[in-house]
């Protein structure tokens, strides 16, 4: 039987069905597999994903539907993106991080304090904001020329207050 270390927990993990019983080393592992699981990820973090902007070469306080975070239970958030818009005569591009920390003393308007950083490319001639109730949304300046697509990749990790 071969021995999975998981969280500083040896478990005797079988490698065959034959007796004896292996449903034991089996719940062990699954419960401290969930266990390490539970102190990695975060309910709040968002995992990579893609949203299209291609409706919106030139838009204001649009929402990022997968980047919201609840003001109960996040304090801080540590978003990773990649911007690409194109049309038939200008693209624009960037990649950066943002940081947002929730105040609930801070004034009506200003709850979130967001800081965009590390910021590479060309200019994606796009801005974010976040709402009071933690909505990340973006504003894009129109790039000339027709036929716009675009796309906003970004993962995100959430700490908890």
């Amino acid at each position: 039987m071969p021995t999975l270390i998981i969280n500083n927990i040896p478990i005797a993990f079988p490698n065959d069905a034959a007796s004896p019983d292996w449903a034991p080393a089996v719940i062990a592992f699954a419960v401290a597999v969930a266990n390490s699981l539970g102190n990695v990820v975060n309910p709040s973090d968002v995992f990579p994903q893609v949203f299209s902007i291609n409706s919106y070469n030139s838009a204001s306080n649009i929402s990022i539907p997968a980047l919201s975070f609840p003001t109960a239970t996040v304090l801080a958030v540590f978003i990773h993106y990649a911007v690409y818009r194109t049309t038939s005569s200008a693209n624009a591009s960037e990649a950066g991080d943002i940081i947002l920390l929730y105040n609930p003393n801070n004034a009506t308007g200003s709850k979130w304090t967001l800081s965009q950083g590390n910021i590479t490319g060309i200019g994606g001639q796009i801005s974010f904001n976040v709402t009071d109730g933690g909505q990340v949304q973006f504003s894009t300046t129109a790039l000339a020329g027709s036929g716009h697509t675009g796309v906003i990749s970004f993962d995100a990790r959430a700490l908890p207050n």
